[in-house]
């Protein structure tokens, strides 16, 4: 029983990068219009109604926490300077 050569990937597809490119772009221009696809701004405002998203903290988060760690350092620097 003779051994099959194997054929590679680039002998199964005859067309070259130009072809290709010319189907793509004959299935673009036969493409419907997009009339089905909803304007994305219209669609952000609806889903800003039926979803809200509720804004994040972290910037009231981090200004108590700084003035958690003044207050701290301040405490503590005077504590020294009394002891001392």
């Amino acid at each position: 029983m003779p051994f099959k050569k194997k054929r590679h990937i680039k002998s199964m597809f005859n067309a070259s990068d130009y072809m290709l490119d010319e189907k793509i772009r004959q299935a673009a221009a036969h493409y419907p219009a997009l009339d089905f696809i909803p304007e994305w701004k219209q669609l952000e405002g609806k889903l800003d109604i039926e979803l809200p998203v509720k804004k994040k903290r972290r910037r009231l988060i981090v200004f108590w926490l700084l003035f958690a760690g003044l207050l701290v350092w301040d405490i503590l620097h005077c504590l020294h300077w009394q002891f001392n």
